[in-house]
């Protein structure tokens, strides 16, 4: 039974997601008008139209647009303002391996500011006879998927030229030629040859059951390495309601069966690789803004340390509010707060997809490096404040200390032009002639009365003054 288990049809779709910033040498202009409605019509009206893509469309949820529309996968607030930006490759070769073939459908550029690029791969040339065992698979897989990365760096380079050449306020680069640096997901839907259900193989079948969580892992490692414990759990990780269907989200991976196939089944399959392809680009503006803030917190370390000028400073701390305030927000992405959304296991499926991604994780992680940036800058902000107020009470004090040394001296000044004069003065009034002094001889043996004297004191110098 080992051999026996064989893919018989699939459709592997590979996601891979970066944000602008960290395409670029200078992204402080675009971080402040990312999460704009405008910016994203910006970028849309300045690509235009091209004889590379297709022209350029907002992406819609296929779903709906079938008559089950009422049970939503997208809320209308979300579908009618945050969806990505969609440019189809135009007539664009395939990739071919030994089994397999690839197709490059898109670029997205995401609302809150990331690129994601999609593949599709499928069989090179499928019939109905066609199926390769899960060993075959992977092996395949692991040697091709290289191939991939190498294709699409070359496909990104051309994008990102026509980019380039038709905007200017934010220039991308694609430096990492093997896209390690990339967000990746991976949505694997595939039929089997095996009659029992999905849920029966892992619960009769261990053999199987242990090549289906190769499946899973995409690994290279036996089937024997597989404990028959964990292969059991892996049944509790199946999403699916039904007994032959299998939904399991393994990292970065969702792995999908379903026995059948309808216009409603592959619309809701497209919603979900459109979800999860958000999901990805959220993953990459959170990893972005996460180094970003970590750098600005670094970079305030280093103004400190450097001591510049008042006004350089000011001018830094300014740029860096600014920037802070606009990127802050997109710590709070709309997708994974929709609501109104009304297909229950859509929800369900997205609910697994964001915890296996840790987008709540790297979403709380990224609020407390910003909240402890915003605490650093207000710590700044205050300390200047406090240096300012000091710096004005010094001057004020330099100010009064000249003041009063500029009094006294004008004090000193007048003492020094009064005292001749009033010297004169009391020279003057000190000499008496003869007639003054005989004048007072007679009335005193007349028994008249002599002239009072009167004392007048200014600035402790007498002087005395006769009143008749």
């Amino acid at each position: 039974m080992i051999n026996n288990f064989h893919i018989t049809n699939f459709k592997l779709t590979t996601i891979f997601a970066i944000d602008i910033g960290d395409l670029s040498n200078d992204a402080s202009f675009y971080n402040q008008r990312r999460g704009l409605q405008s910016t994203l019509d910006e970028v849309k009206m300045l690509l235009g139209d091209s004889e590379i893509y297709d022209p350029i469309t907002i992406e819609s949820s296929e779903y709906a647009k079938t008559d089950k529309k009422e049970r939503n996968t997208f809320s209308e607030f979300y579908s009618n303002k945050f969806m990505p930006l969609n440019i189809n490759f135009k007539g664009s070769e395939p990739i071919t391996g030994k089994y397999f073939s690839t197709s490059i459908n898109s670029v997205k550029v995401g609302y809150h500011g990331s690129v994601s690029i999609c593949c599709t791969t499928t069989f090179k040339k499928w019939t109905r006879k066609s199926k390769i065992s899960i060993s075959d698979f992977i092996n395949e897989y692991n040697i091709f998927i290289e191939t991939i990365r190498a294709e699409l760096c070359s496909e990104l380079k051309k994008f990102f030229e026509f980019w380039n050449s038709r905007i200017k306020f934010i220039q991308l680069n694609l430096i990492d030629t093997k896209l390690s640096n990339f967000q990746k997901f991976e949505i694997l839907d595939f039929d089997h040859n095996l009659e029992l259900p999905i849920n029966t193989i892992f619960t009769n079948d261990k053999e199987n059951a242990k090549q289906l969580a190769r499946l899973l892992r995409m690994t290279k490692s036996s089937y024997s390495s597989f404990d028959d414990k964990k292969v059991e759990k892996l049944k509790e990780l199946n999403l699916g309601s039904r007994n032959d269907e299998l939904w399991i989200i393994n990292e970065d991976r969702l792995v999908r069966h379903h026995p059948e196939d309808n216009i409603y089944l592959k619309a809701f399959l497209s919603d979900i690789i459109l979800g999860i392809e958000i999901l990805t680009q959220y993953e990459s503006n959170l990893l972005y803004l996460n180094h970003w803030v970590v750098d600005k917190r670094a970079e305030l370390r280093n103004i400190l340390s450097e001591q510049k000028d008042k006004k350089q400073l000011e001018n830094t701390l300014s740029e860096i509010w600014l920037d802070a305030i606009h990127i802050y927000d997109n710590t709070l992405e709309q997708y994974t707060r929709q609501r109104n959304i009304h297909h229950s296991f859509y929800n369900k499926v997205i609910k697994e997809g964001i915890k296996y991604q840790r987008l709540d994780e790297y979403s709380k992680q990224v609020k407390n490096e910003f909240k402890e940036l915003f605490d650093t800058l207000n710590s700044i902000s205050e300390l200047q404040s406090t240096q300012t107020f000091l710096d004005l009470e010094k001057t004020n004090l330099k100010i009064n200390s000249r003041m009063w040394v500029l009094s006294l001296i004008l004090l000193l000044t007048a003492i020094f032009q009064l005292t001749p004069i009033v010297i004169s003065l009391m020279n003057k009034r000190k000499v008496s002639s003869p007639q003054v002094e005989e004048k007072r001889k007679l009335k005193k043996e007349n028994n008249l009365p002599v002239d009072e004297k009167k004392v007048l004191e200014i600035d402790s110098i007498k002087v005395t003054l006769l009143i008749k």
